[in-house]
């Protein structure tokens, strides 16, 4: 089984890299790659490509809508970053520390938003509601996903053999394999706001 897993990861890696490259449609990707993931943890032996290529579809249009604002502000805000750092002095360094929470708010939504498009039909205002209730209600998920990322991306700029490494683990299954771990723990949360759900309908 664990075996099987993992060749559907690097079967899902192939394809996400594939759909990635026009880097616009990397929304609808990102979005498509968990939804294939939820479904390989829920049914046995799925076809990763053929459930890949049909969320991929479904999600494309929203996805980008949604990428497009997301990958700009986090543009703008490694921007401020950079000024903050390496343009003004010291003295305003403290500058840093609401810039830094804009990060966390727009990566936590982000983390829920992209996986959320696939799963179910909620689009526009409501999505990013839901996305950040759901950050706000799994903050340990939250961490660990933006900790897993964040280390990541920290190995990967610390020297230019990291870069390469990181590179050739991401081309063969790390992106797969990122998204498998992840996955594993936004579907369990995914579940627990789906039984919270029920439970208040029940009581209605």
């Amino acid at each position: 089984r664990l075996l099987t897993l993992l060749c559907n990861f690097m079967i899902l890696n192939a394809v996400f890299l594939v759909t990635c490259i026009p880097v616009l449609t990397a929304g609808a990707a990102i979005s498509a790659g968990y939804e294939t993931i939820f479904v390989l943890y829920r049914q046995k032996d799925p076809s990763v490509v053929r459930t890949y290529l049909a969320a991929f579809r479904s999600s494309f249009r929203d996805a980008t809508l949604l990428f497009l604002p997301v990958a700009l502000a986090g543009v703008f805000l490694a921007a401020d970053l950079l000024v903050i750092y390496q343009v003004i002095g010291p003295a305003y360094r403290f500058l840093q520390y609401p810039v830094w929470l804009l990060v966390y708010l727009l990566a936590s939504v982000a983390i829920y938003a992209f996986p959320l498009l696939g799963h179910y039909p909620a689009r526009g205002k409501q999505l990013v509601k839901n996305a950040v209730l759901l950050s706000l209600a799994n903050v340990p998920t939250t961490v660990f996903i933006l900790v897993v990322h964040g280390a990541i991306l920290w190995y990967a700029l610390s020297s230019p053999l990291a870069l390469a490494v990181t590179v050739t683990l991401g081309v063969f299954f790390g992106c797969g394999l990122v998204m498998g771990v992840c996955g594993f723990f936004l579907l369990r949360a995914f579940e627990r706001a789906e039984i919270a759900a029920s439970d208040r309908n029940g009581e209605n």
